[in-house]
């Protein structure tokens, strides 16, 4: 019966399901995560900057959660049951560096804190959405790939901490996020997804668009100097091309 009603509202003429206005725009605001959380620490709005991620997490449990009191029961992802071993990994960690609790505590509430937004999507997302929530996060890396070249040419003055003993850089590039490290990660993950919008794109002013984009974005994360970013890359086109080469031959 719950069934019913959700797909009744999903589906009728003028309706739709409980919260889609605020999931959408939420998840845009994820999407955009480096730009917004930059803009929004600015020093006049600070204290937005600081709460921002936190407001939209909660708008998206309400949403999540009103939608499966009305019977929505959306595929898990995949990896979610990976996720939930995780869990109880970093847990054990937590008790683990009990030693030291305000360490410990902070590093099991980071990593907890970022899977809740990848555990909600599943019940906030309309799949109709899918492609334009990628086109807007391939978009916003590519902003951020052409910057971090830009700003590798115009070499802005480093922390000497971001520099190993005796490693000569020119800089090493951060964008609009806090370090080249976070910069890094940032790019180790979009990258694969804006060449692999290219691939399957058929119009040829876009796919030009994400061939140059996703080459801006791979030079940025080799100028971040972030060694394991770079590795996470080889580690993971690796595993997919094993995929990938699985899935052909079956």
């Amino acid at each position: 019966m719950l069934d019913q009603v959700y797909l009744a509202s999903e589906d009728g003429p003028s309706s739709q399901p409980f919260g889609a206005r605020i999931a959408k725009w939420c998840t845009y605001l994820l999407v955009a995560f480096p730009i917004v959380d930059y803009t929004l620490r600015l020093s006049f709005i600070h204290p937005i900057g600081s709460i921002w991620d936190k407001v939209v997490l909660l708008l998206l449990a309400v949403v999540a959660f009103n939608r499966v009191l009305r019977g929505h029961r959306p595929p898990a992802f995949g990896w979610s049951k990976y996720a939930g071993w995780y869990i109880l990994y970093l847990v054990a960690l937590f008790f683990a560096g009990l030693g030291s609790p305000g360490v410990a505590f902070d590093g099991f509430r980071a990593d907890i804190y970022y899977m809740l937004f990848g555990l909600l999507m599943p019940f906030v997302i309309e799949p109709r959405d899918a492609k334009k929530y990628l086109y807007a996060a391939a978009t916003v890396a590519i902003l951020i790939g052409v910057h971090g070249v830009v700003q590798y040419l115009l070499a802005p003055p480093i922390p000497p901490g971001w520099v190993d003993v005796g490693e000569h850089v020119r800089t090493r590039v951060f964008s609009v996020l806090k370090s080249p490290n976070e910069l890094g990660a940032y790019m180790e993950m979009m990258t694969p997804i804006v060449f692999g919008l290219c691939l399957g794109e058929r119009n040829r002013a876009r796919r030009i668009v994400y061939a140059l984009g996703g080459i801006c974005c791979l030079l940025t994360l080799l100028l971040t100097y972030t060694r394991g970013a770079w590795m996470g890359l080889g580690i993971a086109l690796v595993l997919v091309a094993i995929a990938y080469e699985r899935r052909c031959s079956s």
